[in-house]
Parts: C-alpha cells; structure tokens; sequence
C-alpha cells in the first residue's frame, strides 16, 4: 500500500506547518511506548485535529492503544482467515466517487447478504477497519468525512445480533482516536427499528457526533448534502453498481493483505515502556461493558 505523500498533503493543506510536524515525530521519539509512524501519518493527525498539536498528541496514543488493546476489532488482521471472508460476502463498505462540491469524502456501507445468520457484527466492524484504512492512508486528508449507512436489506433480526460492548468500543475509537474530520451521518432507506437502536447507542456516543446523525425516509433530503451523482448506478448516480463496487472492493483487500498483517505486528503499543505518570491508558473506559441488543426488549 502506498501512502498519500507528504508533500501533496502540504500543497493541499496550506495551514498545514511543516515544524508542527517536526515537532510530533520529535515528541513520539521519547515516547517509548508508541510506535514509529512516517511523516504522512503524523499529518493526517494534525489535520485531524486541526492542526492543534496537543490534542494530535493525545489523537496518536489514543489511536495506537485502543487498537492494540481492542482485540476483537483490531487484531488478526488477515483478510483470508475465514470470517474476514465471509464477512466480506455479506458487507460491503466502499468510498463513492470523490466530486462533493466541499470536497468531503463519502463512505458507503451496506448489507450485501440479508441472511441474518451471516451477520457478525464484530466481524462487520472489523471488516470496516480494513477498508477505512486503505481509504484513508492512500487518498489522504480531507476537509472532511461522511459516512452513509443503506439500511435498504437490513431487519430486526440484524439488530439484535449487535453487540453493545462491540458498539461502545468502536464508538470510542470513533470519537477519541480516528485521524479524520467527521463531517456527517447519514442513514437512508431507514428501517423502523433505527430509533430504537440510536437510543440504546446514546449513553456512550457523545452530543457532538450525535449532531451529524441524519436519518433519512426520502433519497432527496440525503442529495441536498450529498450530489446524487456520486452514488452507485442503482440511484440514478455515475458510481459503478453496487455488485461492481463489491467486487472492487474484496480486491484491494486482498491485493493489501501482507501490508495489513505488517501493520498489526509493528503497529503495536508497549505498555511496559509507557511512562508511569500514564498507565491508565486511553483505552481503559472502552472496556468492562459487556451487553448486547439480544437481551434487550426491542419491540
């Protein structure tokens, strides 16, 4: 996999400082515990954080010891083991065609298999991860991300096979750690069982991402912020079909497979070298909540 280069990230991002960069690779020097990243990884966090280099600080270890510590989500990072394949016949998660007049980036997400039986949820968001990261460390920043949730073959049954210790986890990734502007999302073809799902998600997602949360019942109110043109060939948009998009998106997968196993052995917190002032780590609060929408009464 080859990373968006640096020096495109400084033509695109005139506020980007090349010092505060500097300064963040100085600063994971003596940090004993994190691992190395290169130049362009330490600018997608400053731009993340909007250039703000004490919270990009927090951003990187947050980021590095929720996913060595999250093993459920984070680790085993082999597309060939068995449930990454059939999870990648059931889900599909791909970016649409990057022409929003913002210049934010769209990522579409959908079942591809109804089969409720075939749904893992741990596996699904796993899968996510996968294809998040390509996204992302290929095409490099953005003013911002949305993502677009199609609940079009989704039913009940997938809502009580979701894990809430799953949901809290990634949640917490999502807010303290993702090296990302979130700029929206959108939930369309909404199933009549989603308010009830974004009730039992809203002890542990915060107000600030809970106001990018748009539900949607009709396709024109999601066009007013994202250009039909850029969805798939079955809404009238100028993407590949959605079994086209599939396709596509099973084979960078599996063209980046040793890049994605690499990465798990060598992106890796120590927590013995983490220096003692610190040892409660970011990832404390996204453990002990175990629970899932199964043992709930969801009418």
């Amino acid at each position: 996999m080859r990373f968006a280069a640096s020096e495109d990230e400084y033509a695109k991002n005139p506020d980007l400082k090349r010092e505060d960069v500097r300064n963040i690779l100085q600063w994971l020097c003596r940090q004993p515990h994190l691992p190395n990243i290169t130049e362009s990884e330490a600018i997608f966090f400053l731009h993340a954080c909007f250039n703000s280099i004490e919270q990009t600080k927090k951003t990187i270890d947050n980021y590095y010891t929720i996913r060595t510590h999250t093993v459920d989500l984070f680790r085993n990072r082999d597309v060939c083991l068995k449930e990454m394949l059939d999870i990648s016949n059931v889900m599909l998660y791909t970016p649409l065609l990057d022409q929003h007049p913002l210049k934010y980036k769209i990522m579409y997400c959908r079942l591809m298999d109804p089969d409720v039986t075939k749904y893992i949820h741990a596996d699904a968001v796993k899968l996510y991860n996968f294809v998040f990261d390509h996204w992302l460390w290929t095409e490099g920043t953005a003013p911002g991300h949305i993502l677009v949730v199609d609940m079009d073959s989704a039913c009940l049954g997938h809502a009580t096979r979701m894990s809430l210790s799953v949901a809290k986890k990634y949640f917490h990734f999502l807010q303290e750690a993702i090296p990302v502007r979130l700029r929206g999302f959108h939930v369309i073809n909404t199933a009549s069982f989603i308010d009830k799902v974004l009730a039992l998600c809203r002890p542990f997602v915060k107000k600030e991402l809970i106001s990018l949360v748009r539900i949607h019942t009709d396709m024109e109110t999601v066009y007013r912020d994202i250009p039909q043109k850029l969805f798939p060939k079955e809404f009238g948009g100028k993407a590949d079909s959605i079994l086209e998009l599939h396709k596509k998106m099973k084979e960078k997968l599996f063209a980046n497979r040793d890049f994605f196993i690499h990465e798990e052995n060598t992106r890796l917190v120590n927590e013995k070298l983490r220096p003692s002032e610190r040892k409660n780590t970011p990832a404390d609060e996204a453990f002990g909540f175990e629970g899932s929408f199964k043992r709930l009464n969801i009418d």
